[in-house]
């Protein structure tokens, strides 16, 4: 019980952010982040919540400048989108992309194919995991 009362903050960070529209409404988006082996799982999100939930996982590959997956990973990023809309169809599912160091993000912008390769599979690896 202590473990997910420790974790239980990990999922409820919420960010509450106004925004003024045109007709003068206010709207709050209301974010937070998932990742695997944060103690809770996909079905047990509340997913009424949020209008906005961030999966925590994808990364930029040195070498090839993809975006990829662990395993593991992947399995449930191609459950997310579909398991939180369940609850709540309205909600936006997102996907992080960290570069594992800030070398991997300048290495790929010096080189236009590189660029390419990175826009490319970001398109296809969303369409296919969100």
């Amino acid at each position: 019980m202590m473990s997910r009362i420790a974790l239980v903050p990990l999922l409820v960070s919420l960010y509450l952010i106004p925004f003024q529209c045109a007709a003068e409404q206010q709207l709050e988006v209301r974010a937070s982040y998932w990742t695997r082996g944060g103690g809770i799982s996909i079905s047990e999100i509340d997913a009424t919540l949020f209008t906005h939930l961030i999966f925590i996982a994808a990364y930029v590959d040195l070498k090839s400048f993809e975006i990829s997956l662990p395993p593991l990973d992947e399995l449930e990023c191609k459950a997310f989108s579909d398991k939180v809309k369940e609850n709540n169809p309205s909600i936006k599912t997102l996907l992080t992309i960290y570069g594992k160091g800030r070398d991997t993000y300048a290495a790929m912008v010096k080189n236009s194919s590189s660029i390419s390769s990175f826009i490319q599979s970001s398109q296809i690896k969303a369409k296919t995991w969100i």
